[in-house]
């Protein structure tokens, strides 16, 4: 899967404590893999947890992923400033089932006009063949923190 261009590394570091932080990201394995402004890339290592009855990866897996690496590529235009982003839409097209291996997203913002944005994400296999196509479109709302202090917060309130 390709990586964003202009990499923000410091970002991405940030994401990684986000990734363990998060009980929803841990329990179905997302980790983002690259971040750039208004790009971001990410993953999850498909687990039979992820299956559906017909044994392919259940279709709100996609999604999970796709809204998940969205809402990365918002923090990645703001970066670094710290804003909510709420998905208000998330349409997904599922093209080409998938069982094994990796799932991979690599989410886009293509249009922010605040408070509204809307971010294209393709998921693909580790062939990077296309799996699904997702849109979102996110409600922005800016805040007085930069990233950091918000990532301190969450730290903070885990460990009381």
């Amino acid at each position: 899967m390709n990586r964003c261009g202009n990499e923000l590394m410091e970002l991405l570091n940030l994401m990684r404590i986000i990734e363990a932080l998060s009980p929803y990201w841990t329990l179905l394995g997302m980790h983002v893999d690259s971040v750039g402004r208004d790009c971001a890339v990410g993953h999850i290592d498909i687990e039979n947890k992820h299956l559906q009855i017909l044994g392919t990866v259940h279709g709100g897996v996609h999604a999970a992923l796709a809204d998940a690496m969205a809402w990365v590529a918002i923090l990645g235009h703001y970066y670094p400033d710290y804003v909510h982003a709420i998905t208000i839409n998330l349409t997904t097209r599922y093209l080409k089932p998938i069982n094994k291996g990796q799932l991979y997203a690599k989410a886009k913002l293509i249009h922010i006009r605040e408070p509204l944005a809307t971010i294209n994400v393709e998921l693909s296999n580790e062939n990077n063949e296309l799996i699904a196509t997702a849109t979102t479109t996110y409600w922005v709302s800016k805040t007085n923190k930069i990233i950091h202090e918000h990532v301190d917060e969450i730290k903070r309130r885990k460990q009381q």
